[in-house]
């Protein structure tokens, strides 16, 4: 069964596919090791990390149009904010394309591939609220897979974290006013470390915070680092060929997971209506439904324009190509429909979608 969002208005479905090269350690307590995790990091990523002035990270968070209840927080964006936001994602160095799991992936197409069972999370805390952070959410998401993939240590690591500590927790560009995968892995660049939730005060706080509250609720001072996981290096990546033909969008994405890498995918969508209409896929729907956002291809930028960010940890394409979707976990809780805080993407949605003004793809 599929869901299409309607086009009641001239709309939008902007798609940006982002991973992250991470290598991070096991957990230490030991103060010295953080400054050493830190200039590793700067050493060995730092150059390859796009960086994003404050200015340019200009989206605003507020809930969906009718939401205010369930606070879906949406990143919005003026013309000139997404402008630099594609500027930054077509800057970023490209993800690796192993050739071995190509000649796999061609000499059996179908299949299919999750990474939840490397991910420690519960559902229903899985939720951000009003706060425009889904950016932080989907990074931590691959950071966590990362850590049980390279060391068989399954955690929840902190949001709360980097809420509280980026651009200080407060003003116009702190974390619940919206970001980007390249502004995450700078920050983590900076720190070097990463902060398990179970920590005291690190667990997630600011669900009920605005970007228009310019204030995270917890002090970053509050928020034990003892223990952390030192990250060695961070950057940021693309995937090439997702821009038009879909048999190599495919093929790249697939190649990506199967190297045990989450994706960090971003959508955009230009009109409220767009908005709701996905709002009500998401409160209504089963996960069994797969949405096709083909019909939002197109049009023109709107006051309720906005975008989201996503975790992508799997995909399936057993059964033919009425069924084959890509698994998102999102950042929005649950529902009584779905209790894994999961929804399908059709696999054969269009991959040339545009932007008509500006001539944006994903």
């Amino acid at each position: 069964m599929k869901h299409k969002l309607s086009r009641t208005h001239a709309a939008l479905f902007l798609f940006v596919i982002i991973v992250l090269a991470v290598v991070i350690g096991l957990p230490t307590a030991v103060d010295g090791l953080a400054s050493t995790a830190a200039s590793s990091g700067a050493g060995t990523g730092a150059n390859s990390v796009v960086a994003l002035s404050s200015d340019e990270e200009g989206a605003r968070c507020q809930p969906c149009e009718g939401e205010e209840q369930s606070g879906h927080g949406v990143m919005r964006f003026s013309d000139e904010d997404l402008l630099a936001w594609m500027e930054d994602y077509n800057a970023a160095p490209s993800a690796y394309i192993s050739e071995e799991i190509a000649r796999q992936l061609e000499q059996s197409r179908n299949g299919s591939l999750s990474l939840l069972s490397h991910l420690q999370y519960t559902p229903s805390e899985r939720d951000q609220g009003y706060c425009g952070n889904c950016w932080a959410w989907a990074g931590t998401g691959v950071m966590e897979i990362a850590l049980d993939v390279q060391e068989g240590v399954k955690d929840r690591l902190s949001l709360q974290y980097l809420n509280s500590n980026f651009n200080g927790g407060s003003g116009t560009d702190w974390a619940c006013c919206g970001g980007t995968l390249t502004g995450f892995a700078n920050f983590y660049v900076g720190t070097g470390q990463a902060i398990p939730w179970s920590n005291t005060n690190a667990s997630w706080q600011d669900d009920g915070r605005l970007c228009e509250t310019y204030s995270t609720s917890v002090s970053a001072g509050d928020i034990s680092t003892m223990p952390y996981y030192p990250i060695t290096s961070i950057t940021a990546e693309s995937i090439d060929g997702t821009h038009g033909d879909e048999t190599t969008a495919i093929a790249n994405i697939k190649n990506v997971l199967h190297q045990n890498k989450a994706i960090w995918f971003g959508y955009f969508i230009p009109t409220q209506s767009g908005w709701d209409d996905f709002a009500d896929f998401w409160d209504s729907d089963p996960e069994n439904v797969i949405l096709n956002p083909d019909a939002l291809c197109g049009g023109l930028w709107g006051p309720g324009g906005g975008g989201h960010g996503v975790l992508c940890v799997g995909y399936n394409d057993d059964v033919g190509t009425e069924n084959d979707y890509w698994l998102m976990l999102n950042s929005w809780g649950t529902t009584d429909n779905r209790p894994d805080g999961l929804f399908r993407l059709d696999m054969h949605m269009n991959y040339g979608c545009v932007y008509d003004d500006s001539g944006l793809f994903w």
